[in-house]
């Protein structure tokens, strides 16, 4: 029923002002569910910091590079098996490799201090022989892996072939930490951290730990040089029985068991 205000025969219709007013609150509610939380100055800072760190490193490299080895992006082409169906060259010679057996998540820095964490991005290593990159660790958005603090190790998937330790070893890391969308993710480190294999050279076959700091993270690489090395790609088929095969790759064996 309208209403009499104030005495001197107004009528307003408050039911229609509690719809109007009903509707315009619920229109506010919305729109401040759907508006994105913003994210703060240091976060934005510390990314564009990082992300241009890197974005130089690519400038670079494309102006020393591209004309021998295309795109920056470029993943290596080079088959982990070579001359299997000819004799090797005459120049051909044993050279020291690179083994990384693992990459951690050491500790987690600044804004990024809260576990566990959905990792995604790449970590690509960038030797003399090829310069495209040669991926150990590579994981979509759609398929990023879940770190906490007591399990904090990437899971490698590379590299595709030997990674060669005659200069340094460029390794290019771009990590991201998955938010509840796209526009919340967040870089956990960007940067490119080079392996002087000239300092190790007196450490061959040990396990070497070496930290790779960055303002949100560090990142912890377990290695190993080996020296020098050749590399064998083998295929196998089981039929039926269970066996044993053991070999030897420089100064590493180990022995794997297949079941059929």
């Amino acid at each position: 029923m309208p209403e009499t205000a104030g005495g001197i025969g107004r009528v307003v219709d408050t039911a229609g002002m509690e719809t109007v007013t009903g509707h315009t609150r619920l229109a506010a509610e919305q729109e401040e569910v759907n508006e994105e939380p913003k994210r703060s100055r240091e976060d934005e800072a510390e990314e564009e910091w990082m992300l241009r760190r890197l974005a130089n490193f690519r400038h670079d490299w494309t102006r020393a590079w591209s004309e021998y080895f295309g795109d920056v992006e470029k993943r290596i082409e080079a088959p982990p098996m070579r001359f299997s169906q000819e004799p090797a060259p005459s120049y051909a010679k044993l050279l020291d490799a690179l083994q990384i057996f693992s990459v951690g998540v050491l500790e987690l820095k600044g804004t990024m201090c809260c576990w566990p964490i959905d990792v995604f991005g790449f970590i690509a290593m960038r030797d003399s022989l090829y310069q495209n990159r040669n991926y150990i660790f590579e994981r979509t958005r759609e398929d990023c892996q879940t770190l906490t603090a007591e399990h904090s190790s990437l899971v490698l998937t590379g590299p595709c072939r030997a990674i060669l330790l005659y200069d340094p070893v460029a390794i290019e890391i771009e990590l991201r930490v998955k938010g509840t969308r796209p526009s919340e993710d967040k870089v956990l480190s960007a940067q490119i951290f080079d392996y002087n294999c000239i300092s190790q050279r007196g450490k061959a076959g040990s396990l070497l730990k070496d930290m790779a700091p960055d303002l949100c993270c560090t990142l912890e690489f377990s290695s190993s040089l080996v020296q020098p090395v050749s590399t064998r790609t083998s295929r196998y088929s089981t039929l039926g029985t269970e066996w044993c095969l053991s070999r030897m790759m420089g100064l590493l064996s180990f022995h794997v068991m297949l079941y059929s």
